[in-house]
């Protein structure tokens, strides 16, 4: 009569000594949190219980548990061999660049007025620096020639200065906030006398050579933002964006491809040139950080430096040949009026792109001008233009696309469409790479090896296949025994 239940009872016990169907319910629930993007970490101490949390950039998982778990399906968590392959396999963590079970960024909501403010500042800054390009030129070509580009500068600094001084004090546009310019007072100093500097050297080396060699300098700009960034301030670049940066630049070298005459002292110009502009967009992309620092009130502060810097200059190299100039003085007074008005206009955009964007965007858009300036220039200048030439438009083009398109998913915090069927191609979930491990008290003096196709772990494995089957098929032995004897003594 008592048979029955010693049955049951020895059932019960077998159940509890070997979990196999709780095994089985965590696995399933570990490959669904897997799937969803959900963090999973096992718990040495709880005996394979699993949680969720971490970081939004990566997804850890203990590979050799995964292994362990994946060809032991009936495998017991009572013995000591268990406990020491757990705690090894602790200290061995793993990070997954698979997108099956990689967790993406939370969705941020996306900012639409402060896009369409920095594309209404963009148009206004690519509008206005193709007008003082062209009218430069034009004063530099007309019979007799109005060279006189640091004249040029310094009235459009001065000017900069007082619009922006009328715009900030007047009509109370924005705020001046005086303590935290005078706690970047240096920085700010620094700034206005590159952004003089390399003012002049772009107006001078614009008399000084053609403009299509002009624009093949001033294209490696965004190379040179990259490599100050990381020098100055330890700043990386997804390898999205560093490609869409080689493609515009390679693009705007196909577009302005020919073989001009180079004159050193041109090219020299206007590599100094793009070479300080880098170096101030990177400063003003580290100011406006500052949330009580705005664009007009950096504006105020670097703009008298600036035309301060450029007054000497001018009375050295220019203040004599501007006596001695007898041509007409029309048409060059209205030209440098506008242009002065248009400067201040121009700075200011700077300012708001750099704020609204960043400094690399700001270059990137400056290349896309540059393809504008080639095209409209073989147009009123009548320079040829090869189907190379336009190839080398279409380039720059896409490349800036690209870009957009990269930081348009990277903002919303999701992968774009037409790269994650390159990446499921070739990124497979064996292909985990290992971090920096975890160090424990225990395991002080052992070397890890991080290999994954590492025989020895291999290995490992196998012996704990072997050693957990072992150890299940002695506890079912063992059972059978005590139901035996049960079922004696009952009977």
């Amino acid at each position: 009569m008592n048979v029955i239940p010693s049955i049951e009872k020895g059932k019960e016990e077998e159940t509890n000594s070997i979990p196999y169907n709780q095994i089985q319910q965590q696995q399933q629930q570990r490959q669904q949190q897997q799937t969803k993007g959900v963090i999973v970490k096992e718990d040495s101490e709880e005996g394979g219980e699993y949680e969720n949390g971490g970081d939004e950039e990566s997804l850890l998982i203990n590979h050799k548990n995964n292994n362990n778990n994946n060809n032991n399906n009936g495998s017991s968590d009572n013995s000591d061999s268990d406990s020491d392959s757990d705690t090894d396999s602790e200290n061995e963590t793993f990070i997954c660049v698979c997108t099956s079970c990689y967790k993406k960024p939370e969705v941020k909501p996306i900012d639409r007025k402060k896009g369409f403010v920095s594309l209404f500042w963009v148009i206004i800054w690519i509008g206005l620096n193709m007008l003082l390009f062209f009218v430069n030129k034009y004063l530099d070509d007309r019979n007799p020639p109005f060279v006189f580009p640091i004249f040029v500068i310094m009235t459009g600094t001065f000017s900069t200065f007082f619009g922006s001084c009328i715009a900030v004090f007047i009509f109370k546009i924005s705020d001046f906030p005086i303590k935290e310019l005078r706690q970047h007072k240096l920085l700010l100093l620094v700034c206005s006398v590159f952004q003089a500097i390399s003012y002049v050297m772009e107006n001078v080396s614009i008399d000084q050579m053609s403009i299509p060699l002009n624009q093949v300098i001033k294209a490696t700009g965004p190379a040179f933002i990259i490599i100050l960034s990381f020098i100055l301030y330890r700043k990386t670049y997804p390898f999205s964006i560093l490609l869409c940066t080689f493609i515009i630049i390679i693009g705007v070298v196909i577009t302005i491809f020919t073989s001009p005459q180079i004159k050193i002292i041109g090219f020299l110009y206007a590599f100094g040139s793009i070479i300080f502009a880098s170096i101030q967009t990177v400063l003003i992309a580290k100011l406006v950080k500052n949330p009580k620092l705005n664009a007009l009130s950096l504006l105020v502060a670097t703009s008298l430096p600036s035309a301060l810097v450029c007054l000497p200059i001018f009375f050295i190299f220019e203040f004599k040949e501007m006596k001695q100039y007898n041509g007409p003085t029309t048409i060059p007074i209205i030209s440098v009026i506008g242009l002065a008005i248009s400067a201040c206009f121009y700075n200011l955009a700077h300012f708001y792109i750099v704020q609204f964007t960043s400094a690399l965007y700001y270059v990137i858009i400056g290349n896309v001008k540059v393809v504008l300036v080639i095209i409209i220039s073989s147009l009123v200048f009548a320079n040829g233009f090869t189907p190379l030439n336009y190839l080398g438009a279409v380039v720059t083009m896409i490349g800036f696309i690209l870009y957009n398109v990269f930081k348009y998913y990277e903002n919303i915090g999701k992968n774009p469409p037409f790269i994650t069927p390159f990446i499921n191609c070739f990124i497979k979930c064996g292909c985990c790479q290992k971090i920096k491990p975890k160090k424990s008290k225990r395991n002080k003096n052992k070397t890890n090896d991080y290999n994954y196709y590492d025989n020895e772990s291999d290995n490992e494995n196998e012996n704990n296949n072997t050693k957990n089957q072992d150890n299940k098929n002695k506890n079912k032995k063992e059972i059978e025994k005590e139901n035996i004897n049960k079922t004696i003594n009952g009977d």
